[in-house]
């Protein structure tokens, strides 16, 4: 602390200022600079005869090949890594240089494991414990500005995914027998665009799940929940500027399965086959983890409406899978992903999914009234079965759900019935509003596709008369 308050320091001090973090802030946060020698901290534990292996073993010195002892961080900012109960087990180091990596963390020991510790727990332990809830963060300055800005439920994972342990922890706070609490991950936004933080966050909560059902002590799935800050702006300037905002992202979290296909469903074409092949094996053993069967089937039913698929298709995929002892131990243990051929998927969700969407679609439109001007403007010819477009040419033509029907001995007439009794997620308002707009834009998009290899077919046979 004393070199962070030096002229030495005046870097440090500039990147803290920067994240809103006064030097009086540091002080209370354990936070300190490294020397940029290479011996600067080993000699002074030789001076204060601190056996080389110790300090080794506590992180702070390393053995170079001809046998000195040197410094494990240099020109860093230090930041104290404590445990649950306050206890100092290592350091974190950010570089003030550009120097990679960004971070440095003590070396792993039967002390210090970053993937069971989880940061500012000792501040946050009494707030979590009595509001039930939990905030993780990505990185330390996230933390610590939570913290200083009176916001006392944020932990770090000190990483950009959380680790089964992390959440095992978490969890043991927030719940108890009378109350079942929330863990809400906040992540970087660019840390959550990434496809493998995406990709280790299933994988942690799939076996945080399976261990919990394994022990005979499985949470529901929603107790893991997923924020999205406003204007994908990055927590600690969220914090920093607006409180308000904070809140609004925090209460509005999703529960993690939910936001997880979102996540994965903007990464794909899910109006082809492979785009649903791919989004079904990103999500498949996340949601086979969920031990309770009501938020499995709304987990299913979220996924085909984001595919545009039936939810019989989407249950037979996950039947099959479920269905393989081998699949359940290897996602019990380390979760690997087998992917189905784009054709399987296809053939399992019927056909190429087109007549999925419209039938989608027109179920929601024949059995929610107030969905009307949302769809009112769609182009007849968007709808390839015909079928599919006399029934919307009826429904728009018609005044709200008692639209001109065809007569009952008409082939229509049975399609009708059967979109209008058709079992749909249990959606509020707004989610329903989502969900069409998704199917116009699918139709839209696929109508486009259609045009354009039309009239690439047609310049290539009128080419050659060119």
């Amino acid at each position: 602390l004393a070199r962070l308050k030096s002229p030495e320091g005046e870097a440090a001090r500039q990147y803290l200022k920067g994240r809103g973090v006064s030097v009086e802030a540091a002080e209370r946060r354990g936070m300190g600079l490294a020397p940029s020698g290479l011996e600067s901290l080993s000699s002074h534990l030789r001076a204060k005869k601190v056996d080389g292996r110790a300090a080794r073993d506590a992180g702070l010195v390393t053995r170079s090949q001809d046998g000195s002892w040197r410094d494990m961080f240099r020109g860093r900012l230090t930041i104290e890594i404590r445990d649950a109960q306050g206890r100092l087990c290592g350091f974190g180091a950010r570089s003030l240089d550009g120097s990679e990596p960004k971070y440095l963390n003590t070396a792993k020991s039967e002390t210090f494991d970053k993937g069971r510790l989880v940061y500012g727990l000792h501040w946050a332990a009494d707030a979590v414990r009595a509001s039930g809830q939990a905030v993780v963060v990505e990185g330390y300055m996230d933390a610590i500005a939570a913290h200083e800005h009176g916001i006392t439920d944020v932990v770090a994972c000190m990483g950009t995914a959380i680790t089964p342990d992390q959440l095992a922890l978490l969890a043991h706070l927030v719940s108890n027998n009378d109350r079942i609490g929330t863990i809400v991950l906040c992540l970087d936004a660019d840390a959550a665009g990434q496809e493998s933080t995406l990709r280790e966050l299933a994988q942690s909560h799939t076996l945080f799940l399976t261990r919990r059902s394994a022990s005979n002590r499985p949470l529901p799935a929603s107790v893991i929940k997923a924020a999205s800050m406003e204007g994908g702006k990055d927590p600690d300037e969220i914090i920093r500027s607006d409180h308000a905002a904070w809140q609004r992202a925090i209460t509005s979290a999703k529960p993690f399965i939910e936001w997880m296909i979102s996540a994965y469903a903007a990464r794909f074409d899910t109006a082809t086959p492979q785009g649903k092949a791919a989004l079904f094996e990103a999500v498949r053993d996340p949601i086979l983890a969920v031990a309770n069967d009501y938020e499995q089937d709304r987990d299913v039913t979220l996924l085909a409406r984001r595919m545009g698929v039936p939810d019989e298709g989407v249950q037979k995929l996950f039947r099959r899978s479920a269905a393989s002892p081998a699949r359940r131990d290897r996602a019990r243990q380390a979760p690997r992903v087998e992917r189905l051929a784009a054709s399987q998927v296809a053939a399992a969700l019927g056909a190429s999914g087109d007549d999925a969407i419209e039938d989608h679609l027109l179920a929601l439109l024949l059995q929610h009234e107030d969905l009307r001007e949302y769809a009112l403007a769609v182009p007849e010819e968007h709808f390839r079965d015909s079928g599919n477009r006399e029934i919307f040419a009826l429904w728009r033509g018609g005044a709200g759900l008692a639209f001109a029907a065809p007569p009952p001995d008409s082939p229509l007439s049975g399609k009708i019935e059967r979109l209008q009794q058709r079992a749909l997620p249990p959606t509020d308002h707004l989610q329903r509003v989502d969900a069409i707009n998704q199917c116009v834009r699918r139709l839209r998009e696929r109508h486009l596709r259609l045009l354009k290899t039309l009239e690439e077919k047609a310049f290539s046979e009128f080419a050659p008369q060119l």
